[in-house]
C-alpha cells in the first residue's frame, strides 16, 4: 500500500523560518534596523532575534555597526544576488541584445519582471546619452512605479491587471501622469492593440519611454523590454524606428526563450500614435 504523502510542514526548520522573517523586514526603503526595531517588526523574542543576527553576522549575511547600533544586510547577499542575476534565463537571453539596441538607439535600455506583485529591473544598458534613469537592479518596486511595470500590466490577463491597478494606484509623478483608473486602463488597452506601451513625460519630465513585452514558451509575458530617451531628441520618424527596433529585439529574445513569434502586421512606415497628447 502506498504511504500517504508526508506533509511539507514536517520538514520546515523553524529557526530558519524565523531568520527569513527577519530578512523579510529589509527593503530598499528601509535597510537598517536596531535590535529593538527587528524584535518589534517580527514579533519574535528579543533573545531569539539577537542570536539569529549574531549567527548571520558571523557568516557575512548581516553586518552590525557599533557606532549607530544598526544591523544592515551583509555583502554575502550581494554575492548570492549576483549568482541569481547571472543565472536567470531571461537575463541570459537579453544580455547580448541589450548591448546592440542600446548602441543603436543611443538610449537607456532596461529589462524588468514582475514577481509576487512586485516589479524589479533585471538588466540595463546606458547608451550614448547623458540621460540616466533611476533603476536599481534587483530592487523591488510597485508595478505602477515604472513604465515597464505598466507595460507588464498591459499584457497580462484583465482580471489580474484590474486587481493590481486597484491595489497599487498610480501616483502623480509629473503634470502629465494619468491617475484616473479608467484612463489608465484605456491606455493599457491601447498598448495591447499597438503591441507596445508609450509614455511621454509621465514619470520624468522631458523623457519618452517605450516598453514592449517579452514572451515565454507558452506565449505568456515573462518580462518587458524598454527604452528611455530624451524627448527633444525624438521626432515622429525616429520614434517609429525606435519602436520597430524594440519590437524586433523583443521578438528575438522571445524566440530564444522558446516562443514561436507571429510576425507583426505593422508596416515599416507606420508611425506610432501619440496617445499622451
Amino acid at each position: 500500500m502506498r504511504k500517504a504523502p508526508v506533509q511539507h510542514e514536517k520538514y520546515v526548520v523553524k529557526v530558519l523560518e524565523k531568520a527569513m522573517k527577519i530578512l523579510d523586514v529589509y527593503s530598499r526603503q528601509e535597510n537598517a534596523f536596531t535590535l529593538d526595531d527587528l524584535t518589534k517588526r517580527t514579533g519574535l523574542d528579543k533573545s531569539t532575534v539577537f542570536r539569529i543576527l549574531r549567527t548571520m553576522e558571523k557568516n557575512g549575511y548581516i553586518r552590525y555597526d557599533q557606532e549607530d547600533g544598526f544591523y544592515r544586510l551583509g555583502l554575502r547577499f550581494m554575492e548570492l544576488g549576483g549568482v541569481v542575476y547571472s543565472s536567470t534565463s531571461v537575463r541570459k537571453s537579453v544580455s547580448s541584445h541589450l548591448d546592440v539596441v542600446a548602441r543603436s538607439l543611443k538610449a537607456t535600455v532596461l529589462v524588468g519582471v514582475l514577481l509576487d506583485d512586485q516589479f524589479s529591473y533585471i538588466d540595463k544598458r546606458e547608451g550614448d546619452s547623458i540621460l540616466r534613469i533611476p533603476s536599481y537592479l534587483g530592487a523591488k518596486m510597485l508595478p505602477t512605479e515604472t513604465f515597464l511595470g505598466l507595460t507588464l500590466l498591459a499584457f497580462m490577463d484583465q482580471p489580474e491587471r484590474k486587481r493590481l491597478l486597484r491595489q497599487y494606484p498610480l501616483k502623480k509623478y509629473t503634470e502629465r501622469t494619468p491617475v484616473r483608473l479608467k484612463e489608465i486602463e484605456a491606455r493599457l488597452d491601447d498598448a495591447v492593440k499597438e503591441g507596445y506601451f508609450l509614455e511621454r513625460g509621465e514619470f520624468f519630465d522631458g523623457v519618452i519611454q517605450i516598453g514592449v513585452p517579452i514572451r515565454g514558451t507558452a506565449g505568456n509575458t515573462v518580462a518587458a523590454l524598454g527604452a528611455s530617451l530624451q524627448e527633444f531628441r525624438v521626432s515622429k520618424e525616429n520614434l517609429g524606428m525606435t519602436v520597430q527596433d524594440l519590437v524586433a529585439t523583443a521578438e528575438l529574445i522571445s524566440k530564444e526563450l522558446g516562443f514561436t513569434v507571429v510576425p507583426s502586421g505593422s508596416s515599416p512606415e507606420k508611425v506610432p500614435r501619440d496617445r499622451t497628447s
